[in-house]
Parts: C-alpha cells; structure tokens; sequence
C-alpha cells in the first residue's frame, strides 16, 4: 500500500512574487491540491482491484496507472517545491 500523499503547503513568500498575482498562485495552489487528492483516490482504487478479472482489450489497471502517472506528472510542476 503507498504512503497517502499530503499537499504541501503555499509558501507565504510566493503570494508576493514579481509578475504573479497572489490569487493565480492560490489557484494554481487549488489545482495541485487536486491533483494530490487525485492520485490518493487512484492509487486506492489500484489496491482494490481483482487483476484475475482484466481482459485483452480494456484493464481498468492500466487506465488507472496511467490516471496516476500524469497527475504525478502534473503535481510535479509546483514551482516552489
């Protein structure tokens, strides 16, 4: 079973960045907190399902992996941490 990720906190010093507006980096905030929340729901799905039940042509396994991949992906582009 993985660790359930946690969101990292908004530094306050990027709510008063040069050329972003506060409310853009909250709701860029926002955004990453989904994406987090996202791949906690993915990743318990994945520790649910019966892998004895997939077919050649469509696995929910698969499609759940690849869910989980790009929303890592995208958690990753956080530019302050």
């Amino acid at each position: 079973m993985h660790k359930k990720l946690q969101p990292k906190l908004l530094p306050p010093k990027t709510l008063q960045m040069k050329g972003i507006s506060p409310r853009t980096m909250q709701e860029h905030d926002k955004l990453y907190e989904g994406y987090v929340n996202k791949v906690n729901e993915t990743r318990k799905q994945l520790a649910s399902i019966d892998v004895s039940k997939g077919n050649p042509s469509y696995s929910s396994v698969r499609e759940l992996k690849r869910s989980a991949k790009a929303l890592k992906d995208r958690s990753r582009f956080k530019i302050f941490g």
